[in-house]
């Protein structure tokens, strides 16, 4: 059974990945902690400073982008959401992926503060 924070979660876990295929920076800063940080797929740790900029420069842009939420557990202040998501990056073909995010409340609103993401193939 779901709960009413996990709902939100969700909802909150697909809004991240529409505002990242919009290249939405000023929604994503306000998803996201201030002190986000990412091992993205390229086995690289990056700080939220850094996917900012490459969201708004384009290096990092999609033309599809789909999440699906398999999976939230939330504790206290913490929260989990792991699933599988495919996207496009812009010129690419579709590339599936594994993440998991870890939400934190911050001042009573969940911000996603970790985001791990790796690329799945077969």
């Amino acid at each position: 059974m779901s709960t009413v924070a996990e709902a939100e979660l969700i909802d909150l876990d697909r809004a991240e990945a529409e505002a990242m295929l919009a290249g939405d920076i000023g929604r994503l800063g306000a998803l996201w902690s201030d002190d986000f940080i990412v091992n993205n797929p390229f086995n690289m740790v990056v700080e939220r400073s850094q996917v900012l900029a490459g969201v708004e420069a384009r290096r990092i842009a999609y033309s599809a982008f789909e999440r699906t939420v398999e999976a939230t557990r939330v504790s206290a202040d913490v929260a989990v959401t792991m699933g599988r998501e495919t996207v496009s990056p812009v010129g690419d073909g579709a590339v599936a992926r594994r993440y998991t995010h870890v939400w934190r409340r911050v001042d009573g609103a969940w911000r996603l503060a970790a985001r791990h993401a790796s690329i799945v193939t077969g």
